[in-house]
């Protein structure tokens, strides 16, 4: 059986019904078309416009000079696009028809839109430079619990050459990371679960300058009162809405911190020298048991064991004293942290 004329494969094309089953799109034709065996045909079964953008995306994890020539495609039907290969032609200001590239097009659910990129447009050239993240870190404590809350911004600024002779929309994708959004004083910044995207104006033969500004803030909550000395002075030495109740409160801890790592200094040093003592006895006994006790170098083995003790004795005292004092600045420090109200 030949195949149909074209006015009934246009017929088929109108009438083909569109279902949208939850991993395809199924369309169904009204009748069936029969085909003779080692024949081909193709039968249209959409026709109908589609809104589609002239655009140039640049992604700097493809290129980091390049955007990519690309067509912006809504689909403002009543049902979704197939995917498939996207042929695509543009029309020269001569009314001359020059092919721009084939890509391909993944299914397109109605209401949405996707880009198709071709190639990298060799003609715009873009710098990007990361200018990193700068954080802001600000506490509010009472009754020594510290709240910090952590402000993050991260810039990239960009510039944009486009070719002398035309213009380019160039629609900016970085990629998006967790808790961020864009800065309060952005406007016209698309999100989605993957990227952020931004849309540069680059006149014809101009430079064009923009910075896409993103933001996050985090929040923790520290008991102070639970921290070591050190700890404590290290979450409020760093903070941006410092006063003069803040910075008095870090000069004591910091002497606080001071005196604590000298007592520690200390107590390593005595138990360095009780170490040396105690290892000095052992020696001692042992030869005090081959030379025996009546004997002069026996007295003098006693007589050192007997000044060692003594020694040993004020060790202990000096360790326990400072190990009071560490407990005495410790609660000093828990108090200052207590008292602290910002």
């Amino acid at each position: 059986m030949p195949p149909p004329p074209p006015s009934i494969l246009g017929a088929a094309a109108n009438a083909a019904e569109a279902e949208e089953a939850s991993t395809q799109l199924l369309y169904r034709f009204p009748a069936k078309i029969s085909l003779e065996t080692g024949h081909t045909m193709m039968v249209p079964f959409i026709d109908r416009e589609v809104s589609a953008a002239r655009t140039w995306v640049y992604q700097p994890e493809t290129s980091a000079r390049r955007p990519l020539a690309a067509v912006r495609l809504r689909n403002d039907g009543e049902s979704g696009l197939p995917p498939g290969i996207v042929t695509t032609y543009e029309v020269v200001n001569d009314g001359s028809v020059n092919f721009v590239g084939d890509a391909e097009l993944p299914l397109l659910s109605r209401g949405t839109f996707k880009f198709v990129t071709f190639a990298l447009d060799s003609k715009t050239d873009i710098r990007r430079d990361d200018k990193g993240v700068v954080r802001t870190q600000l506490g509010k404590a009472v009754n020594g619990t510290l709240t910090l809350t952590t402000r993050s911004r991260h810039s990239i600024s960009y510039e944009i050459t486009a070719p002398a002779d035309e213009d380019r929309q160039i629609m900016i994708e970085e990629a998006r990371s967790e808790g961020w959004k864009p800065a309060s004083e952005m406007s016209g910044v698309e999100e989605t679960p993957a990227r952020f995207r931004y849309t540069v104006a680059a006149p014809k033969g101009q430079t064009a300058k923009a910075t896409l500004v993103l933001e996050r803030t985090d929040s923790q909550t520290v008991v102070l009162t639970t921290l070591a000395a050190e700890d404590m002075l290290t979450r409020i030495r760093g903070l941006q809405n410092e006063s003069a109740a803040l910075k008095d409160t870090v000069a004591k801890l910091a002497a606080i911190v001071n005196d604590i790592a000298k007592a520690r200094t200390q107590r390593t040093q005595l138990e360095a020298e009780r170490k040396k003592i105690v290892d000095d006895q052992t020696r001692i006994r042992q030869n005090l048991q081959s030379v025996g006790q009546g004997s002069d170098l026996g007295r003098r083995y006693l007589d050192t064991l007997k000044s060692q003790e003594d020694r040993l004795t004020e060790l202990n005292a000096a360790d326990a004293a400072l190990e009071n004092e560490i407990a005495a600045k410790r609660l000093s420090a828990e108090e200052l942290a207590r008292h602290l109200t910002l």
